[in-house]
């Protein structure tokens, strides 16, 4: 897709192959072209942005033989180096590293240095190495879905890091929604004003699966986490492991220096967080005398 105009009655399409410029005359053109959307940049078409920009090594590996190894999505909150371990369908193994401030890019081009971040679970007489690649995980949300005939979905239209593997399912229930409406249009047993209801029915929820991937992330991310939601804003409870019993003083005595009704307010902030089971039986066995003062 090179260019389009948007018309009253339809779009005016151009693609170009190998060979030629075709021009297309369509009812309506839906981009669905990704986080870096063609369509999105030709209307004009703003994202407000959470301010939840990194930069991730993603691996892609493969087992060679059979090891033990645990068939499950992990996610490792190491404040040294947040990762996500996820074994796939027939022997496929998905990693991804946080991309830490003091990191030198280069390192990331290197598969020795590779193969030590996989260390723990691969190594090279066991699995092959198929990708490694850094990727940015942004946060953000388009604005506008529509203008006249055309239309956005899916990372075109919101992006979310991928910490709740929802990105997929956002840009389905977009397509999801939109289908079934277009075909009315299409069969003249609905107006154009029932795309209108497109943006009002997702845009909310896509909203909140990105506000809950972020809340995720900063899990994962334990120094993010910390710093952002208690230091800070003292708003929301994380977990404590060994490592950061010095960070969760620092929260019990800020949370000592209020008065009774913050403590209140941030009791019921907290109890209003649905932490995974795990995250809460850690907090209430684990460091049960430190936990008290939030619970």
């Amino acid at each position: 897709l090179t260019k389009f105009n948007n018309k009253d009655k339809g779009v005016e399409i151009y693609v170009k192959n190998s060979r030629e410029t075709i021009n297309i005359f369509s009812k309506l053109l839906v981009g669905c072209d990704g986080a870096s959307s063609f369509v999105r940049k030709q209307l004009n078409i703003e994202l407000e942005d959470f301010g939840y920009n990194q930069s991730w090594l993603v691996c892609d590996a493969h087992l060679t033989q059979e090891i033990s190894l645990q068939n499950a999505l992990i996610q490792v909150c190491d404040p040294k180096r947040p990762c996500t371990f996820l074994h796939g369908r027939r022997g496929h193994l998905r990693f991804e590293f946080r991309v830490m401030p003091e990191d030198s890019m280069e390192d990331f081009k290197n598969d020795d240095y590779i193969w030590n971040l996989l260390s723990p679970w691969i190594k090279r007489d066991n699995a092959v190495l198929e990708r490694a690649a850094v990727y940015k995980f942004h946060a953000c949300i388009a604005e506008n879905w529509r203008d006249k005939n055309v239309l956005i979905a899916g990372d075109a239209a919101h992006q979310m890091p991928p910490f709740m593997g929802a990105g997929m399912g956002a840009g389905i229930r977009d397509v999801a929604n939109l289908a079934w409406k277009i075909h009315l249009l299409f069969q003249s047993k609905a107006s154009h004003t029932i795309l209108n209801t497109y943006m009002h029915e997702r845009f909310n929820h896509a909203k909140w699966t990105i506000a809950q991937t972020i809340s995720i992330g900063e899990i994962i991310d334990v120094k993010r986490g910390f710093a952002r939601n208690f230091l800070i804003a003292n708003k929301k409870a994380l977990y404590a492991s060994k490592e950061n019993i010095k960070e969760v003083e620092k929260i019990k005595n800020e949370l000592n220096k209020k008065d009774l009704e913050k403590k209140k307010a941030a009791k019921d902030i907290f109890d209003k967080i649905k932490l995974k089971e795990y995250v809460i039986k850690k907090l209430s066995t684990e460091n049960k005398e430190l936990y008290g003062s939030v619970k």
